[in-house]
């Protein structure tokens, strides 16, 4: 059985220029991702969690004349070349002769189009309708929604690096957990350091949230029940940067909001091994 997800929230949407100051990285970049695993028989039955990472080096590589960066999955296998041509980024696959469009970020904002790009995870090209979201800052990164997911420039599908930039649930869910390129974290956060390539992360028990009042005003209150003393949370408004972090007692508590403009946000609580995520409202 196949069903379809709508977004899990709607992007901003922004009328400047679009500006390309972020170009895709071609060295020294990790992609860590995680796919979550259900049956799809009769009751919904949760399989649990597989990682997967893919990154660059320094060795670039030259097709037909053109200088592209290689790209390996978590094993060393080589698996693509990719290159940025003034904000669309191209890929060569691995044991394929054509070259594909992987990420497009030119697409103006306000716009809807169909684009026909290379799902490496599932080897074929495949038509997306995705809508031009423009600017959203930090020298010009354009951020391009999907269905459910979004493109952002110099970092890739916040599915993954190749994974399929919609949830079209057959039995999975994708989710870039990290990336960052040249020792700076670019996603979810940034900052200094750099990802692990990884292909499994010991599981974690998940923590439930419960929060109320939504839509909040002043305060959010946050109910945990999960494994541990104290848990991590993140703020993230809909273009996906950063807003607010800090830390909950093991049962909860209150987060001021008074630094939120009205607006959709995702509350993340967790680590990088086990997050879990709820939508509030934030009004003035």
């Amino acid at each position: 059985m196949r069903r379809t997800i709508g977004p899990l929230l709607l992007l901003l949407t922004f009328s400047s220029q679009a500006q390309f100051n972020f170009p895709f990285p071609s060295q020294h970049a990790v992609w860590t991702q995680w796919v979550d695993r259900w049956s799809v028989d009769g009751w919904p039955q949760y399989l649990g969690r597989d990682y997967y990472s893919y990154y660059m080096t320094d060795a670039d590589t030259m097709i037909a004349g053109m200088a592209y960066a290689k790209v390996f999955d978590h094993n060393g296998v080589y698996k693509a070349a990719v290159r940025d041509s003034n904000g669309k980024v191209k890929v060569v696959p691995d044991q394929v002769e054509e070259e594909y469009l992987l990420y497009d970020f030119t697409v103006p904002a306000g716009v809807d189009t169909t684009l026909e790009v290379w799902l490496i995870h599932a080897m074929y090209p495949s038509e997306v309708q995705m809508h031009g979201e423009g600017p959203i800052g930090n020298n010009g990164r354009i951020v391009v929604q999907g269905q459910g997911f979004a493109w952002i420039e110099g970092i890739g599908c916040t599915a993954g690096l190749f994974m399929e930039p919609w949830i079209n649930v057959s039995g999975w869910w994708p989710e870039l957990m990290c990336m960052s390129s040249t020792d700076q974290y670019l996603y979810p956060s940034e900052g200094p350091g750099t990802c692990a390539i990884t292909t499994s992360v010991a599981e974690e028990t998940a923590v439930t949230i419960r929060h109320y009042p939504d839509p909040a005003m002043h305060e959010l209150v946050v109910e945990l029940n999960g494994t541990g003393s104290s848990f991590p949370y993140a703020i993230r408004g809909a273009d996906g940067r950063l807003a607010l972090s800090g830390s909950l007692q093991g049962n909860g508590g209150r987060i001021a909001l008074s630094a939120l403009t009205a607006g959709c946000y995702v509350l993340e609580i967790g680590n990088a091994k086990s997050r879990s995520r709820t939508i509030f409202r934030k009004v003035e």
